[in-house]
């Protein structure tokens, strides 16, 4: 019997891994590399891997660090998935909603991870309210760029058996097998 191999996942802004925790729960993932740049946050994944709630693999800090140091480089051949939900305060309707004009904004980052490691697969989460600003034809674009074909859908934590509502924006993307790029 041949044994399936999981996919392997790059989490961004992973926060104290609660994603991660949710995504493995549907997903055959090892997760081989976590970015967050919060240092509470980062102790807390320390302590879910010894804990044996998240995989064992490096914490790195900002997004940006991780590619300017050449980190994501690194990581080119070695990750089919990359997921992450990027800061929403720059859209969210509770905020400035400056956009791509928030110092905030971590789109130009991930979009730069995603060209170097060049994963199969992205799944991205940010708030709905994403939808509303002509900047998600850029980051479509950038998307489409990159050479993925990508879907969107707006869920909400109701739809999958939650008492509560909290809706998210969905962005699944899978690399074209002839790119442009």
């Amino acid at each position: 019997m041949t044994k399936k191999l999981k996919l392997r996942e790059l989490s961004l802004f992973s926060g104290v891994g609660g994603g991660l925790i949710g995504t493995s729960l549907f997903l055959d993932i090892k997760t081989i590399g976590m970015v967050e740049w919060d240092a509470y946050c980062q102790k807390i994944l320390q302590q879910r891997q010894e804990d044996g709630l998240l995989d064992k693999c490096p914490i790195f800090g900002d997004i940006q660090e991780f590619n300017k140091q050449g980190y994501a480089k690194a990581y080119k051949g070695m990750v089919d998935i990359i997921t992450g939900g990027p800061p929403c305060q720059p859209y969210s309707s509770a905020g400035l909603r400056k956009a791509e004009d928030d110092e905030r904004d971590m789109w130009p980052a991930t979009k730069e991870t995603i060209r170097i490691i060049q994963p199969r697969f992205f799944i991205f989460e940010n708030v709905p309210n994403l939808l509303s600003f002509p900047y998600i034809y850029s980051i479509f674009g950038d998307l489409s760029k990159l050479g993925y074909n990508i879907r969107w859908s707006t869920l909400s934590a109701k739809d999958v058996g939650a008492l509560h509502k909290r809706n998210r924006l969905w962005i699944f993307g899978e690399r074209n097998s002839n790119p442009d790029n």
